[in-house]
């Protein structure tokens, strides 16, 4: 459901919460894809999505939310 809001608007605030709730669901891969496409889109606060980004990769590898 929070994907589809990306058809109209894909600020990286609104990836960063697709990432958020990727995450919480387990989806790693996916969360990592949307922090990763937020950074691409050269943000206001670039350290915060750095350490989201860490925080995703660092959950892929273990395999955990």
């Amino acid at each position: 459901m929070a994907d589809r809001i990306l058809l109209v608007d894909d600020e990286p605030a609104l990836l960063d919460t697709l990432a958020e709730a990727y995450h919480v669901n387990g989806r790693h891969e996916e969360a990592l894809k949307a922090i990763e496409q937020a950074l691409a889109k050269n943000p206001a606060n670039p350290d915060y999505y750095a350490r989201q980004k860490t925080k995703l990769e660092e959950a892929l590898r273990k395999g955990r939310p």
